[in-house]
């Protein structure tokens, strides 16, 4: 692979990480305030570990860490479900950023770090193969403008703060 394509596909693998932890911090703030806690009061811990299993789970990532304290483990499950099934354009922006993460990361194969992202994501390629079968365009060729439109929409909606800094990385 030449130095120069390599660069590239490097900056595009950390821009979706970039975007990627964004978008979990997002999803976890905005969990958080669908609790309607009062101000000042943070949520429990086992409403905390299950955002945050759900959240890991949405992005292919093992639950465990977050799931050990929690006696019904479907609880993480349903969480997961209920933050897709609210927000279709989220659902869209999480698949097509774990599609450049598994495309970018094969590309670089031969690069330990890109080998050891990919192995933080042990159910990315089932996620992949679902999210193929209700979005097949983006799996196909997606244009960068697209990709940047579902990244605003969230930014928008969950992260107004940091739109200009994730539009930024385009």
């Amino acid at each position: 692979m030449l130095g120069f394509n390599k660069k590239i596909y490097e900056r595009q693998l950390k821009r979706v990480v970039i975007i990627n932890n964004a978008v979990m911090m997002g999803i976890f703030s905005n969990q958080v305030n669908l609790l309607n806690l009062p101000i000042g009061e943070r949520p429990s811990e086992s409403e905390s570990a299950i955002i945050a299993g759900a959240i890991n789970y949405i992005f292919g990532m093992d639950i465990g860490e977050q799931a050990e304290g929690l006696k019904d483990k479907n609880l993480v499950y349903l969480k997961a479900s209920e933050i897709l099934k609210s927000d279709t354009e989220l659902e869209r922006l999480i698949l097509r950023g774990l599609y450049d993460i598994a495309t970018l990361c094969h590309t670089l194969e031969k690069e330990e770090w890109a080998t050891e992202l990919l192995s933080e994501y042990p159910g990315i390629m089932q996620l992949l193969k679902d999210g193929e079968e209700r979005y097949p365009e983006l799996f196909k060729d997606y244009k960068e403008r697209e990709y940047r439109v579902l990244v605003e929409k969230f930014a928008d909606k969950y992260e107004p703060n940091m739109k200009n800094s994730l539009l930024g990385l385009f």
